[in-house]
């Protein structure tokens, strides 16, 4: 699924439908499955005819979370029935793995503590998806009082912020901590595969909050270096302020504390800030709203093409945690500004600027038609595949 988001080849959805039909075909036939009985399914993580059944509790849910997942993409009826009847089996067979202050890691009576928070974790993800209340119910039975807190809180873990070292670039900055790579990569922990990370995650994500600037409506990111395009100490971004929204909506996924939703919409919300007025927008005008990558006062504006499409993905992306209405108007303004601006970046000759300055280089003329193709699938915005096709020809 990630190749086929990334790529736009029909051919990898096909194989991951493939890869997940395997999980009807039972065990003793040499697969995956194994059918209870009255529409319950559970898919074995060690599956072997031989061996003895082990059900182990995190591997079924993280399969459901990949069924899921793939129902992003295309509705299949098939998937939708391995996940129905794999939800059921999870929900009957949930209390068996409950021992009073610990979870089993499977029906073997095998136990493991990061695996119980683990679980509890996914039963929330879950229900999240679904809005089954009875998978709230049972998170709430194995997370007990509340998720354990993480990380040490008496302790620094500075080399777990990430940072970046410019030597002697734009004046000798040296290492600094870019806001767009700290929230890209603080995202990178809350994945579901990597859960049992989450606590880096979330300590990224406190270092963000001590880092912003905070005002009543929003959040603001100032970088206190000179940088690209001339921008001088307290530039701000959109891309930045996007992918921090972003790291804010996995420490709320891996939390569940209110307040990281929260600050995720404010992140966004000084996307609507003007840049004259010390923030990231440039208002065009008819509702065609631009969010520059190198906000300054001072300095010409860029229009990184990039930069604004990814910031219309994490504005997509809070959207599907929170339906709020300023959020909508961003994403339609932006996307109203994209539609009329495109072909302003187009070079010919399969060729695209990166900005409106004249850079030009292959590897973002490459990750644009990625990026239009993702606003596609999103939207279904027919001018969105225009603009590609003319930037391919």
């Amino acid at each position: 699924m990630e190749a086929y988001d990334y790529s736009g080849d029909k051919k990898y959805l096909d194989l991951a439908k493939k890869s997940l039909y395997a999980l009807e075909i039972p065990i003793d036939e040499g697969g995956i499955l194994i059918d209870e009985g009255d529409n319950k399914w559970w898919y074995e993580e060690y599956a072997s005819p031989e061996s003895t059944r082990s059900y182990v509790l995190n591997g079924h849910q993280f399969t459901l979370l990949s069924l899921h997942k793939y129902l992003g993409f295309d509705n299949d009826e098939k998937i939708q029935q391995l996940f129905d009847n794999g939800l059921i089996a999870l929900k009957e067979a949930a209390p068996l793995y409950d021992n009073g202050y610990h979870s089993f890691y499977d029906r073997l009576e095998n136990m493991a503590s990061k695996y119980h928070r683990t679980h509890g974790i996914l039963f929330y993800q879950l229900y999240e998806l679904t809005n089954d209340e009875e998978l709230l119910e049972v998170h709430q039975l194995f997370t007990n009082s509340s998720l354990v807190e993480g990380l040490d809180p008496t302790k620094t873990y500075d080399d777990l912020i990430p940072s970046t070292d410019y030597g002697e670039k734009f004046g000798g900055i040296g290492k600094q901590y870019p806001f767009v790579e700290v929230g890209r990569k603080c995202l990178a922990f809350f994945p579901i595969y990597k859960i049992v990370e989450g606590d880096t995650g979330m300590y990224v994500a406190n270092w963000l909050l001590e880092a912003a600037e905070h005002e009543d409506e929003y959040i603001i990111f100032s970088h206190p270096y000179k940088f690209y395009h001339n921008t001088q100490p307290g530039w701000k971004s959109g891309m930045a302020q996007g992918r921090i929204a972003e790291c804010f909506l996995g420490a709320y996924a891996y939390s569940a504390d209110q307040k990281y939703l929260d600050f995720a919409k404010k992140s966004l919300y000084a996307l609507a800030v003007p840049i004259d007025e010390g923030g990231i927008l440039i208002d065009e005008g008819d509702n065609k709203w631009w969010y520059e990558t190198y906000a300054d006062q001072e300095s010409q504006r860029s229009y990184v093409l990039n930069g604004h499409m990814l910031t219309l993905l994490s504005l997509n992306q809070y959207l599907q945690y929170d339906k709020d209405e300023f959020v909508q108007e961003m994403f339609a303004n932006g996307l109203n500004a994209l539609n009329e601006d495109a072909l302003l970046y187009d070079k010919g000759f399969n060729e695209t600027y990166s900005d409106r300055i004249g850079h030009f280089e292959q590897k973002f003329h490459d990750r644009n038609l990625v990026l239009f193709d993702k606003l596609y699938e999103i939207t279904g915005d027919e001018k969105l595949m225009t603009i590609k096709g003319k930037f391919l020809n």
